[in-house]
């Protein structure tokens, strides 16, 4: 959890100027707690956001329906949020 944490804290100060280096680093940090546990919704999410600032977005799309059907789930309350960014990413998906 305390890698993703990172990640995620990482990947906010991204937000506005991202540092292409930076979020790719912290890819493979994300990408690593995702094999390990690949039905954390946290980790999905968090990997989800790296990639599609990354510009992967059919990975995104991929790892933030992984991280809404989990949470969806274990009735968590960061369904929610999953389900609007996964909105987001795939209307970005088709703008393209």
């Amino acid at each position: 959890m305390n890698i993703n944490n990172l990640c995620w804290e990482i990947y906010k100060m991204q937000k506005g100027a991202p540092n292409k280096d930076a979020l790719n680093i912290i890819k493979e940090w994300s990408q690593y707690t995702c094999e390990k546990h690949p039905n954390n919704h946290f980790f999905n999410d968090t990997y989800a956001h790296i990639l599609f600032d990354l510009g992967n977005i059919d990975e995104a799309v991929k790892h933030e329906e992984i991280a809404l059907s989990v949470a969806e789930e274990k009735k968590q309350d960061e369904a929610e949020f999953y389900a609007k960014e996964l909105k987001r990413f795939k209307e970005s998906l088709n703008n393209n």
